[in-house]
């Protein structure tokens, strides 16, 4: 079964050494400006070329900025986001949480969503959320085989944008919010296939069912509807504002998904339960802007991606032969998923 090592593993591609020198580093401190720059310069993987398939490609990128070491990394974000949160203790509550590490996860290791299994889950506690999200912050994590991007916060601190700042307030207020709860609700990642149980779209008889459309609205404001997040077959965050990109960066609890969850095939969808919206925002694209408290309440996000096609692929054929076969699949899976549920 494949594994997503935590630092306090000490196994590769950690050093032996390491978690111990992240610990000592925290100690003392109560501005973190320097532990992300030092983090960033062992643990940051390049972004000058956009997220794209070539996984290979993204490890070697990996690879070359933690051996050369000469990448001046800047946080351009953090101070605003800071000034933003307006929450003086923040830093130290990131820090206690960061160091949990060992008592939250004995075994050093996070169990990982393995495609093409009808079922695959992963179950953690809002606690051990908490912790994982810290160390993104920090940046203490590396990749893991299965990762194609970043399992850090690096794309939003080190991106001079509205949205980037956005969701690092969000995730500041998160870390100093008491939500008055022991931390024990637990946070459900589910895989979920229906490879084997697909119908015949060929000679498929059954009706639709009955649609409403409420105008306006946006996704997720009701959270006892399942939440469909328009997903990248590589689910998770970013420094823009993408539907995805906001969901992910408004519920931050949902952000642990990329160290989990390798890339989505054509009959699988990703389920995120028991995740609560702690931020809200206005505007979209590179407009959006953090506009106060979400409504904490737990929450359903569905993510389900549509086919990257390039514009050699006419209208006629999206809508025909094995690419609507493919769409149709990924819905049928995906609404399986939550049958019974209100999806908005």
């Amino acid at each position: 079964m494949s594994k997503f090592l935590l630092p306090s593993s000490c196994l590769p591609p950690y050093p032996p050494a390491y978690w111990t020198a992240v610990k000592h580093s925290l100690a003392s401190l109560t501005q973190l400006d320097s532990v992300l720059t030092s983090q960033l310069s062992l643990n940051g993987v390049t972004d000058k070329v956009d997220a794209g398939p070539d996984y290979q490609a993204f490890l070697a990128r990996h690879k070359a900025v933690a051996a050369q070491q000469v990448k001046q990394w800047s946080i351009p974000a953090w101070s605003s986001a800071l000034a933003c949160a307006g929450v003086e203790d923040v830093q130290s509550r990131v820090v206690e949480w960061a160091v949990r590490m060992e008592e939250l996860f004995p075994a050093g290791h996070l169990s990982v969503l393995e495609p093409g299994l009808e079922v695959s889950e992963v179950v953690l506690t809002q606690n051990q959320v908490k912790c994982l999200l810290a160390n993104m912050l920090l940046c203490t994590l590396k990749p893991a085989q299965h990762n194609k991007f970043w399992v850090t916060f690096q794309p939003w601190l080190t991106r001079d944008t509205s949205p980037a700042v956005a969701f690092l307030t969000c995730l500041l207020r998160y870390f100093s919010s008491d939500t008055g709860n022991t931390g024990h609700s637990q946070v459900i990642f589910r895989r979920v296939s229906c490879q084997d149980h697909l119908p015949d779209w060929k000679h498929c008889q059954d009706k639709l069912i009955k649609l409403e459309v409420i105008c306006p609205s946006r996704i997720g404001d009701d959270p006892l509807e399942v939440e469909v997040d328009f997903a990248n077959k590589d689910v998770g965050f970013g420094p823009g504002g993408t539907q995805e990109e906001i969901i992910f960066g408004m519920t931050p609890e949902a952000c642990p998904a990329v160290l989990i969850c390798p890339t989505l095939l054509d009959t699988e969808c990703l389920l995120i339960s028991g995740v609560r919206r702690m931020g809200q925002w206005s505007g979209y694209g590179f407009d959006v802007k953090y506009a106060g408290e979400g409504d904490r309440e737990p929450r359903t996000i569905l993510c389900m991606d549509a086919l990257e096609l390039g514009d050699g692929v006419t209208a006629h054929q999206q809508a025909s032969g094995h690419l609507l076969a493919r769409e149709l699949g990924k819905c049928f899976t995906g609404f399986q998923s939550v049958r019974g549920a209100v999806v908005g």
